[in-house]
């Protein structure tokens, strides 16, 4: 369903949840039953971030899962509104014409004082105006810094150069835009008009660039104003081995630092999710124990000016031998299993299967892997695997792979096999309970 952004709603029926008193905690949880705000601020931030404002008011698109062909499984079949980034046509715009004017600074800002703009109601409730504002200075660290945005433009413009300066070279502007388009916006200054269109386009190119670099800053600017932000703090994570930190679309994974500068008086929570084989112990906070599961990041943490968190876990005895990634597309099924205890562990005594009614399929080879390897089992079809180990069934998309220890009689280790091409794998990032696709376009992941 396409439209502005609140008109897909008030469409899907899911816009009367949003002009609740967002304050009150029931009132989210109703909201959130019907739309995931978290995907919603998301798609806000990266609409506000790139200027692409003509999505807000005419071309945002939401959609929901289709669970008619049977996958209900999906993190996404829940029945909740999505929003979807649609029609870029629009980003980091660098055209000085009355287009720019009104699409960017106006309505981009009428967002945030539209007395009818759902999203200015969103903003009235502090917990999504943290939120979102956490979210925003977190991508200008991210995804939006500089330097990042400034390489993709460089390297999407790379693609084209060549085939543009043969086409516009020579050629004026006013000979290549269309002139119905000029007559409502007209380029400032008239000048243009006769410029050599590919000289144009370079120009263009630098602009958007600068603009860029501006849009961070704009963006800061607006929330600080319109929320009274005045002070700043510097906040650093690091994970230990075995477990990972999130909050909002940021996840710091073990053996890795994050640092960023937030506001004060906006107030996030951080949560941690443990590896297979380890056990949260407690987070070291500007050098104070903190056992709490769930870190709230609050103004009274700072000292100098700075927050530093050390997310701490230990290792356990519940599993060792876990299932990290899988091949399973035709003959090219595989399955890895990675040793993630600190010891070498015997494999004989464990079991894989594809069918809980038969757990005992195939018996891992009797050999001892040391910690930290893996070793590689091949489907019955893998054609290519002569001389490697071949188990006596193939992976299919749907079904699970158990994996089974025999000494304590229970399944140890389980994976929902998704469905995936020959070119890509599915598994533990940095073996983290964090599921992703991997590309395997040489098979580079079999090793």
């Amino acid at each position: 369903m396409k439209g502005s952004i609140d008109s897909v709603l008030v469409a899907t029926g899911t816009s009367q949840y949003m002009q609740l008193d967002l304050n009150d905690e029931t009132n989210r949880k109703e909201l959130e039953k019907h739309i995931d705000m978290n995907n919603y601020l998301l798609y806000l931030a990266i609409e506000f971030l790139s200027g692409n404002s003509d999505a807000i008011w005419a071309n945002s698109e939401v959609w929901f899962y289709d669970t008619s062909k049977g996958e209900e499984e999906s993190i996404y079949a829940d029945g909740r509104a999505r929003f979807l980034l649609y029609d870029m046509d629009m980003i980091y715009y660098s055209e000085n014409t009355t287009l720019y004017v009104t699409y960017y600074f106006d309505r981009f800002k009428e967002c945030f004082l539209d007395t009818d703009s759902l999203f200015k109601n969103v903003m009235s409730s502090k917990y999504y105006r943290n939120k979102f504002i956490t979210l925003i200075c977190d991508l200008i660290n991210t995804s939006f810094k500089d330097e990042n945005v400034i390489k993709i433009i460089d390297e999407e413009f790379a693609k084209i150069q060549k085939e543009m300066e043969i086409e516009y070279r020579g050629k004026t502007a006013k000979q290549m835009i269309n002139e119905e388009f000029l007559k409502v916006y007209p380029m400032e200054p008239v000048e243009k008009y006769e410029e050599d269109f590919y000289e144009y386009v370079l120009n263009n190119v630098n602009n958007m660039k600068q603009v860029a670099i501006n849009r961070d800053n704009e963006m800061l600017e607006e929330i600080e104003t319109r929320y009274n932000l005045k002070e700043k703090y510097k906040l650093s994570i690091t994970c230990e081995e075995g477990i990972k930190a999130y909050w909002n679309n940021m996840e710091v994974y073990g053996e890795e630092t994050y640092s960023n500068e937030y506001y004060k008086n906006v107030n996030f929570a951080i949560n941690f999710e443990e590896y297979p084989g380890y056990t949260f112990d407690h987070w070291l906070v500007n050098g104070k124990e903190i056992y709490e599961e769930k870190l709230e990041i609050v103004d009274e943490l700072i000292e100098n000016g700075e927050i530093n968190i050390l997310l701490c876990a230990k290792r356990n005895d519940n599993v060792k031998l876990i299932i990290s990634e899988i091949s399973a597309k035709d003959d090219s099924d595989w399955i890895k299993l990675t040793n993630i205890d600190e010891n070498s562990i015997g494999i004989g005594d464990y079991y894989i299967s594809d069918d809980i009614n038969s757990i005992k399929k195939y018996r891992l080879p009797n050999i001892t892997l040391k910690s930290n390897d893996s070793i590689i089992i091949n489907g019955n079809k893998n054609y290519y695997a002569i001389g490697d180990y071949i188990c006596n069934f193939n992976l299919s998309k749907g079904e699970t792979l158990y994996l089974y220890n025999n000494i304590e009689e229970k399944i140890v280790d389980e994976l929902k096999v998704p469905k995936m091409s020959k070119i890509e794998t599915y598994g533990r990032y940095k073996n983290s309970n964090t599921m992703m696709y991997f590309n395997n376009t040489e098979n580079q992941r079999k090793k």
